[in-house]
């Protein structure tokens, strides 16, 4: 079964006439990159046929030459939507916490990527400072995560001067996390000093 077929044309130089082109190398990079991801000759006729090819952004070649870029999507293709991890640590933080029985943690079913993270601090005066970190390890391990060994993303909240700020946000983060199959997921805070109070942290997990 064919996934793509096209005609395998290129712009003849100096003119807008479309030349098709037999049996001349048709090459599909992943948009943007030198990543090729499948190449055929064309036929007696200028028809190109790749038999697999994921579904995906692609920048088409014909002998070298970038003649398109296309979406491609199979039809059996189906994309499972993004899960929101919400975490909630509330009143006043005083001291480090790590994985605890208190604290949510998420199991991966599947392989997955963490694709944005957004953390709220409801308060912050000016001499409060934490960290807020995202864990993982595997799911049943033997210990609890601790932010030493298992954090893979960090986040510090301080204001650093001032009066008390309420509803601090950073700028949303988008650190494309990795996580494989029976991951567990949690997160942890490292404290510094008194001050912050209502953290919530929100991680937007897109299955791979």
């Amino acid at each position: 079964m064919t996934d793509y077929s096209d005609m395998a044309t290129r712009v003849a130089q100096d003119s807008d006439i479309v030349r098709i082109i037999p049996g001349k190398l048709v090459q599909f990079f992943i948009s943007g990159t030198a990543t090729l991801q499948a190449e055929a000759n064309a036929d007696i006729y200028g028809r190109v046929n790749i038999t697999t090819l994921p579904t995906g952004k692609y920048d088409v070649k014909v002998d070298g030459q970038i003649v398109k870029t296309i979406q491609h999507v199979l039809a059996n293709h189906t994309h499972q939507a993004d899960h929101t991890w919400t975490f909630f640590v509330s009143g006043a933080i005083t001291g480090d916490m790590n994985e605890a029985n208190i604290q949510k943690v998420f199991a991966v079913a599947a392989a997955a990527k963490i694709i944005g993270i957004k953390v709220i601090a409801e308060r912050i005066t000016n001499t409060g400072d934490v960290t807020i970190h995202v864990l993982r390890g595997s799911a049943g391990g033997g210990s609890v995560l601790t932010c030493a060994s298992n954090s893979i993303w960090s986040q510090r909240l301080y204001v650093g001067g001032g009066s008390t700020v309420y509803r601090y946000m950073p700028t949303p983060a988008t650190p494309n996390l990795q996580l494989s199959a029976n991951d567990a997921v949690t997160i942890g805070q490292d404290h510094v000093a008194d001050g912050v109070g209502g953290v919530t942290a929100e991680l937007i997990v897109r299955p791979d």
